[in-house]
């Protein structure tokens, strides 16, 4: 029975960790368009911390946080094109 839970709970983690990939992966593209060097982690960290940005290191950003940010992105790029 002990072995059963673990492998449910093993296979939601899988779900959860791949779904957490794919929102960082999504969110550092929208960086990238945007204009943060995404191949330097102190400064993705240092654009995270911004209080208007997310107020948190990218790496503490959980799937929610991580999606209200991907939204953020985009409507600061729509408004950066339309300068």
């Amino acid at each position: 029975m002990c072995v059963e839970l673990e492998n449910i709970t093993a296979t939601d983690r899988s779900i959860v960790i791949k779904e957490l990939k794919r929102k960082r992966s999504d969110v550092l593209h929208q960086m990238q368009l945007y204009g943060v060097d995404t191949s330097n982690w102190s400064i993705v960290d240092k654009f995270c911390l911004n209080v208007r940005i997310a107020g948190k290191r990218f790496r503490e950003l959980d799937c929610i946080e991580l999606e209200a940010l991907y939204k953020k992105l985009r409507v600061m790029r729509k408004k950066q094109e339309n300068k």
